[in-house]
């Protein structure tokens, strides 16, 4: 679940429909390789019932009690059902029963992070650092004692992998590129101790792909291409990974969202949606990639499931906005455009975003001084590159005598 999270962040400049047209790797060749293969399923244990075999493979790798990663993984399915309540209750159960592993303060973790990752804000920050503190603190100590070491440098390079996004997303990049190899670090740890432990291989394909990602899109970086391989390493993670399978489908999403090969990333996240209907992380990714695809009613239908199923979402409203703006439906639009841009504490890129698209519904309009004027507040609030093409446009329309 962690690195489900991280895997989003990866992806948040991808976060806007409009920005269709870019790519982190523009230039170099588009990969066709189309979705994994479906995962085995997913099987938690009930009465007399076993465990999937990615758990018992796991506690072999880890040499730690199948009871106690089976456990863990219970917890893991709690968090993609979105039974945040339950997740809760089962991370404090593992934490009496295996107290040290640092399983209690990393499950409150996973859940704030998950919240806040829903509508991309900050809320429960607090609480999230005092959490992640504690647990950091938790699992050094258990490495200076022999036993689950290989566990520890795992949960330990997890919870630097949250960091780095986390910080990445309030725009500070050179201290979460240190979190970013403090997480690598421990991974390579839990790899020299637990070779055989198949979670590990979605960080690593996630490196491998967007490492060679922002090789071949600077300069700067020598041109490394090994995306192929890091999709290779996600697939596989999806298909013997003991916790992060759904983790795996939803960063392979992403990674085909970059290829623009939208068909096979609506796959992965169709694969999430039909398991955890109530996921709302990966149905808003369903929904978006929905958009690229201009499947606007099935979107619709995506979203409206996520306000069911949360009334405080706040994205489902940028892309309701999005999927009527395209549909000419432009009262609806506008109704879910200021529901979205009324909710208070939004990070400056996502209210330049919105204030980009009021602009787009004033455009359609023909309203062409209203757009004008969202785009320029847009600009002025974050910058933002779409309402900078579009008032190039509108300038262009001036001269032409058009507006």
């Amino acid at each position: 679940m962690i690195l489900l999270l991280a895997s989003l962040g990866f992806a948040q400049e991808l976060d806007d429909d409009e920005a269709e047209g870019d790519r982190v790797t523009e230039g170099a060749p588009a990969l066709r390789l189309g979705p994994s293969e479906a995962p085995p399923p997913r099987t938690v244990r009930a009465g007399e019932g076993t465990w999937p075999a990615t758990v018992s493979a796991a506690a072999t790798a880890l040499s730690l009690e199948e009871d106690f990663i089976g456990a863990c993984y219970e917890a893991a399915e709690d968090l993609y059902a979105r039974d945040y309540a339950g997740a809760g209750k089962r991370f404090t159960q593992i934490e009496q029963a295996y107290p040290g592993r640092g399983v209690g303060n990393t499950g409150l973790v996973l859940v704030l992070q998950s919240n806040m990752m829903e509508n991309f804000d900050f809320r429960g920050e607090s609480k999230y650092r005092k959490h992640s503190a504690a647990a950091r603190e938790e699992l050094t100590a258990g490495l200076s004692q022999p036993g689950a070491e290989a566990w520890e440098h795992f949960l330990l390079g997890a919870l630097a992998g949250v960091d780095a996004i986390h910080t990445m997303r309030r725009g500070d990049y050179v201290p979460a590129i240190k979190q970013g190899f403090d997480a690598v670090e421990h991974i390579d740890q839990t790899r020299a101790l637990a070779p055989d432990f198949k979670d590990i291989l979605l960080l690593d394909g996630l490196w491998d792909y967007w490492k060679s990602a922002a090789s071949l899109s600077s300069k700067a970086i020598p041109d490394e291409d090994n995306r192929a391989q890091g999709i290779q390493r996600m697939q596989r993670a999806e298909q013997e990974a003991a916790f992060l399978g759904p983790g795996a489908s939803l960063a392979l999403a992403f990674t085909y969202i970059e290829e623009r090969d939208y068909d096979s990333a609506l796959v992965q996240t169709a694969r999430n949606h039909k398991a955890y209907p109530d996921n709302v992380i990966n149905n808003l990714v369903h929904a978006r990639n929905l958009i690229y695809l201009r499947r606007y009613d099935s979107s619709i239908g995506v979203l409206k499931q996520i306000l069911r199923d949360d009334t405080d979402n706040q994205r489902a409203h940028y892309y309701l906005a999005t999927c009527y703006l395209r549909t000419s439906k432009l009262d609806q639009a506008t109704e879910h455009i200021d529901t979205y841009l009324g909710f208070a504490g939004l990070d400056d890129y996502y209210r330049a975003q919105a204030q980009s698209r009021k602009g787009d519904i004033a455009f359609k309009s023909k309203d062409y001084a209203t757009a004008e004027s969202w785009y320029r507040q847009a600009v002025k609030t974050d910058g933002y590159s779409p309402a900078k093409r579009r008032l190039k446009k509108l300038k262009e329309m001036k001269k032409e005598g058009v507006y």
